[in-house]
């Protein structure tokens, strides 16, 4: 929502601010900055400058009263156009807050990544800017490493590098010499004569006099705002600092989609302890997955091949006569039955060998089995979709032939079947437990993360990085870990799988079916490290998207 005076780049109305059930830190504070305009902000130690500065840069939220920054008012600006806002704002805070896992080049660079500049575009501008500021030496050197004084340039290096519309500095000149604070103050007078908005927070008073610029007071939670002042940008200064900050602000306005996806973070999310045994967590995970998923597939195949080859067929026993001569005779007795009954397609009697075949895993090899009355069988086959009455063929097989039985398929067939669905159930249910269990420790380990790097979340909020741009982050280490964990799990599960397939090849041969893996199932299989992987960064990007939701 735009409001009255979006002329002004900052509008403070009577506004107030508590911590708690406290006095008030901040007590009617009414001021409004032009742009282009350059104050002091001045007050003892404890007055509430940084306090009053943390508004002004969304970093807190005011008890009471009204604030606009660019013409929106923030009682009624959604959090979503927060980042927006934050990246025309350049922040040097009183205690630096560098992220120290990056080099002084990262640390510049990230308002530029945040904005979506192009890699090439940002190593230019962000080596001109350090070398301005007499850090050309120390580039590729951690915060660590710095002085206190060689911080605090780097911090307002990474201020200033956007070209931000509005500039809010909080003791910027605490920590070095005069001839550097001086120069520094140089730097700040020649943004903002590009048209930059100022506030220096100091208690410096004689700096503040020296310069010659407005000055705010705050004197225990009051503001004497003075005089407004209305100073008008200037015209674009010369100079290696006004050429690399100018560039660097035409890079900006080009966002590249290549920046935003590209493979690096800002957050030090390799070396967080929990992230380390995600993988193996995933990787026993997927190993239990892939045995489940297998079984199921197994289980699947099987009751398929089973209703396929024998839903439609009987088998028919008839017992053994005096003679082969009387055997002969009562089988072809009962194939003509058969052959005549209506529904039967196909009645073939099953030959002498092939009964042996079947009968030796029991009885065992040889001709232990010659000297054995056996029964002679009939393999009968029914119609599609024919409802043969199996009682009442029994009935008349029995009548015309004594000694013969029907056994019906399709009724322990159905119970059979009914069992391995069940337990095909009881595998799904396995395999969704550990997607559960999984997303879980994914939840866990990004969680963990997220507190350990609360702060440096914090400054890639205050620089204006959106939620997506942190949630990435985090989704594409869950990615990794989650790809890493899976294929691990997997080539423990391969020789596992292969193992128990060879025991039951050996136990085969006719008591257990067919229960080798085909290529179909392998390709399932293979695709289970992609399956956790996913779920693994979609949960974490989640995580993260609804925690961040929570900070201002």
């Amino acid at each position: 929502m735009t409001t009255e005076g979006s002329d002004c780049v900052v509008r403070f109305e009577s506004v107030g601010l508590r911590y708690g059930l406290g006095p008030e830190v901040l007590q009617d504070i009414s001021f409004a900055l032009a742009p282009g305009s350059f104050h002091f902000l001045l007050g003892a130690s404890g007055a509430g400058k940084s306090t009053l500065l943390k508004l002004m840069y969304l970093a807190l939220k005011p008890t009471r009263g009204l604030i606009s920054l660019f013409g929106h008012d923030m009682a009624t600006t959604s959090r979503r156009q927060f980042p927006a806002l934050r990246r025309r704002i350049g922040v040097v805070f009183q205690d630096f807050r560098l992220l120290h896992h990056l080099s002084a080049f990262d640390n510049v660079a990230l308002p530029l990544r945040v904005a979506g500049v192009r890699e090439n575009e940002i190593r230019k501008h962000v080596v001109e800017l350090l070398t301005w500021v007499g850090l050309k030496d120390h580039v590729n050197i951690r915060p660590t490493i710095l002085s206190g004084g060689q911080q605090q340039r780097v911090a307002i290096a990474r201020a200033v590098i956007a070209r931000p519309k509005l500039l809010l500095a909080d003791e910027p000149t605490g920590n070095v010499d005069d001839r550097m604070a001086m120069r520094l103050m140089h730097l700040f007078e020649e943004l903002n004569k590009l048209g930059t908005t100022i506030v220096i927070a100091t208690h410096n008073e004689t700096l503040a006099g020296r310069l010659g610029h407005p000055r705010l007071r705050l004197d225990a939670g009051w503001l004497d705002a003075g005089t407004p002042d209305q100073q008008a940008a200037g015209k674009t200064a010369a100079g290696a600092f006004a050429a690399a900050t100018s560039k660097s602000r035409a890079a900006q306005s080009s966002e590249s989609a290549v920046c935003m996806w590209a493979r690096r973070s800002d957050l030090p999310l390799d070396h967080a302890a929990p992230g380390r045994f995600l993988p193996w967590l995933i990787a026993f995970m997927v190993y239990l997955a892939a045995l489940a998923l297998a079984g199921m597939l197994l289980l699947n195949a099987m009751a398929a091949r089973w209703d396929r080859g024998m839903g439609d067929t009987l088998t028919v026993q008839i017992a053994p006569a005096d003679s082969p001569e009387k055997d002969a005779l009562r089988v072809r007795a009962t194939l003509g039955i058969l052959r005549s009954f209506p529904g039967v397609a196909r009645a073939q009697p099953i030959d002498e060998g092939r009964l042996m075949d079947l009968l030796e895993p029991w009885l065992g090899p040889g001709g232990a089995t010659k000297d054995l009355p056996l029964p002679r069988l009939i393999d009968v086959e029914l119609k599609p979709g024919a409802q043969v009455d199996a009682a009442a063929l029994a009935k008349r097989l029995a009548a015309a032939v004594p000694g013969t039985a029907v056994d019906d398929h399709g009724v322990w067939l159905e119970r059979l079947i009914r069992l391995i669905r069940t337990m095909e159930a009881l595998a799904t249910a396995v395999l969704l437990l550990i997607g559960l269990a999984t997303a879980g420790t994914v939840v866990f380990t990004t969680s963990t993360g997220l507190s350990i790097h609360r702060e440096a979340i914090e400054v890639l909020h205050l620089i204006g990085a959106q939620d997506t741009y942190v949630a990435r982050q985090f989704a594409g280490r869950a990615l990794a870990m989650g790809l890493r964990g899976g294929v691990i799990g997997l080539v423990f599960a391969v020789p596992t799988l292969l193992g128990i397939g060879y025991l039951a090849t050996r136990m085969q041969a006719g008591l257990l079916p067919d229960v080798s893996l085909g290529p179909q199932h392998w390709a399932a299989l293979a695709g289970l490290p992609l399956v956790v992987a996913a779920i693994a960064m979609v949960t974490a990007r989640l995580t993260v998207m609804r925690t961040l939701a929570r900070m201002l």
